[in-house]
């Protein structure tokens, strides 16, 4: 008797003691000074929250600021619904809705200062990472993944080069059905302007879709982009179309690639590539004709050189890059360098023409066809 009396006393304190330990677990205010000395101890960067809360079936974060180099994030409130010990417990990261609305982007709070070369450790590890195996081996997730459906509306705050004062963009993306043999569709719009409304180009409207395709619930098949943006202002009161298609697939025998760029019904660049599973060679065909006029009113009044490329080709080249092979013509022209960088206005203004068929293998060059022709203007 006094053996099981104890034995009952000892279930009892342990059931205690989980449900302590389970009070504590999703008590927010625990939760929050969890994370908050979580965050504080991250380097590179600052992260602050004023709370967050989490269930068995939902997570949320108020008032979340990240200041990074390269700018800072401020979120009023981000609400995640997804069952969180399948999240913990066996890598399954099935989310039902993510919303986020409200949110600031400040890039004109970038840290300035020169970038820091990498040390010869970096560089070793930069160098082994560029063995290419594929774009959808490289996507290959550590979790099962599935997203049913997101609302994401924030603004962007960025400088404007050409005046000193900044712009805004209205940035909404939604979407979901995102798993296993299905395929997600996220539809977003970005709405951009400049606070100086006298520029002549000082609005872009950009729309735009995203179709994800999945395999299974780590590995990715298909990803296809479509961008349709217009540019307008005083310069261009009726505006200015441009459309671009990127798009990935596994394909039987491998992977591959296409980018299409065109605006007023010219087709600016048209670059097709393959990537055989059996060769470990990444190769296609290339044409441009494009100019700066072309893409001018879309980077909302940064300064652009003026400059020309057409031409055509192809190219090839192994997993490490230790091999290239391109062969086409190219014609170029270009003035007002002084807009990338300072020291270079002194080139002027110059013309090229060349004809090529030339491969690079490590150290050594070969050099089937070269002409070469450049012209001062």
């Amino acid at each position: 008797m006094k053996l099981l009396r104890f034995l009952l006393l000892v279930v009892a304190l342990l059931v205690g003691l989980g449900a302590l330990a389970l009070a504590l677990a999703f008590n927010s205010s625990f939760q929050t000074w969890a994370a908050r000395k979580t965050l504080a101890n991250q380097p590179g960067g600052e992260i602050s929250l004023q709370r967050i809360s989490a269930g068995l079936q939902r997570v949320q974060v108020e008032q979340l600021r990240v200041v990074l180099p390269e700018g800072e994030l401020t979120l009023p409130a981000l609400d995640v619904q997804l069952p969180v010990l399948d999240a913990a417990l066996q890598e399954k990261v099935a989310v039902s809705r993510l919303v986020a609305k409200g949110w600031t982007l400040d890039l004109t709070k970038a840290a300035g200062g020169a970038m820091r070369a990498p040390s010869g450790v970096e560089s070793a590890a930069v160098a082994a990472a560029m063995i290419f195996q594929g774009i959808f081996q490289q996507l290959q997730l550590p979790v099962d993944l599935s997203l049913d459906g997101v609302e994401l509306e924030g603004d962007i705050i960025f400088p404007d080069a050409a005046t000193g004062g900044t712009g805004r963009a209205r940035v909404t993306l939604q979407g979901g059905r995102l798993g296993a043999q299905t395929e997600g569709v996220f539809t977003f719009t970005v709405v951009a302007g400049l606070t100086a409304g006298d520029q002549p180009v000082n609005a872009l409207n950009v729309r735009g879709t995203l179709q994800v395709g999945m395999d299974t619930t780590r590995a990715f098949s298909r990803l296809a982009l479509k961008i349709d943006a217009e540019a307008s202002g005083p310069a261009l009161p009726q505006g200015v179309q441009l459309t671009a298609d990127v798009a990935a697939a596994r394909v039987p025998g491998g992977e591959s690639y296409s980018l299409n760029v065109q605006s007023v019904g010219k087709r600016l660049v048209d670059l097709q590539a393959n990537f055989p599973d059996n060769s470990a060679r990444l190769g296609g065909v290339w044409k441009l004709d494009v100019r700066d006029t072309d893409i001018a009113p879309f980077v909302l009044g940064q300064p652009l050189p003026t400059f020309e490329a057409v031409g055509a080709g192809m190219f090839e080249t192994d997993a490490g890059f230790s091999y290239f092979h391109a062969a086409g013509r190219l014609k170029t022209s270009a003035d007002r360098l002084g807009t990338l960088q300072p020291q270079f206005a002194a080139v002027g203004a110059f013309g090229t023409y060349g004809e090529f068929d030339v491969t690079l293998r490590e150290t050594t060059v070969r050099i089937d066809r070269l002409v070469w022709n450049l012209t001062q203007l």
